[in-house]
């Protein structure tokens, strides 16, 4: 498995929201396209039952696909929020952050070649 330390991104996102009420509103954000950058380092493997080391850095481009598709590094957000009164809110949110590497050798040869973690 890869293991970046540092993944830094620049990503375009989606925004989505609809105010319930009064005080009540709700929302949605997800990455949609980017760019990621960070430090290229050597990451072990396990294939075939044995130590594999090579390189690996963050993906450099950062798109979303839908489901296992994705590349790169997203990030995203969905929330509910409750205003309390004029300058305190309670937010509930559940935020999910996708990274991923790309080795400069292929590890995974099966179900199909792979590069990226």
């Amino acid at each position: 498995m890869a293991s970046c330390t540092e993944v830094n991104s620049l990503n375009l996102t989606i925004n989505l929201g609809y105010k319930i009420s009064n005080k009540f509103d709700v929302g949605f954000n997800i990455d949609a396209i980017g760019i990621s950058f960070g430090v290229t380092e050597m990451s072990s493997y396990i294939k075939n039952g044995k130590l594999v080391l090579s390189l690996a850095s963050p993906t450099s481009l950062n798109l979303l696909l839908i489901g296992d598709n994705d590349k790169g590094s997203l990030n995203s957000h969905l929330f509910g929020r409750y205003k309390l009164c004029d300058h305190l809110d309670l937010k509930l949110a559940y935020r999910y952050l996708f990274n991923e590497s790309t080795t400069a050798t292929i590890i995974q040869t099966i179900p199909s070649s792979n590069d990226r973690f």
